[in-house]
């Protein structure tokens, strides 16, 4: 399967996954998602198609009822375990998740862009207290080998 092929698989399985949900009064898929994916783009140094496709596919295991199987059978094993630990559904400590999620480039790179996303939305309706969370994480997650900025 080619890298489109790949990208493209990736983007129906999210849309047909998160269908029915919503990022505030948005489409969860075409807003967030796409959003993660847009924000990926504009501050990572080098962009992957694994990095697409794991953004694309960041919340699917955590929010949806995909289960790791079906990303098995499609996607290769970093693929596989950067969804999985992007998660967050193996520990309730937030901080350990957070570690765990350092430790894996591709992963850290997708929370960071996730995080920038949801910071940018939380300062545009207001919840501060929310985006101050994101920017803990952004402050965290953030390396100049990794990023342009």
């Amino acid at each position: 399967m080619d890298t489109t092929d790949r990208i493209e698989l990736a983007k129906q399985l999210s849309k047909h996954f998160h269908r029915g949900q919503k990022y505030g009064e948005h489409d969860y898929y075409t807003y967030h998602i796409s959003g993660v994916v847009k924000t990926l783009e504009l501050v990572a140094k080098e962009v992957t198609e694994d990095m697409i496709i794991v953004a694309l596919l960041h919340d699917v295991l955590e929010d949806t009822t995909c289960g790791l199987g079906t990303l098995e059978n499609i996607f290769n094993l970093n693929i596989c375990n950067a969804v999985l630990i992007l998660s967050n559904i193996t520990t309730h400590d937030y901080s350990s998740y957070i570690e765990h999620v350092l430790g894996h480039g591709v992963a850290r790179i997708v929370k960071y862009a996730d995080s920038l996303f949801n910071h940018q939305e939380c300062v545009k309706v207001g919840d501060m207290k929310r985006a101050e969370k994101y920017q803990r994480n952004l402050q965290q997650l953030y390396s100049k080998e990794l990023f342009k900025c």
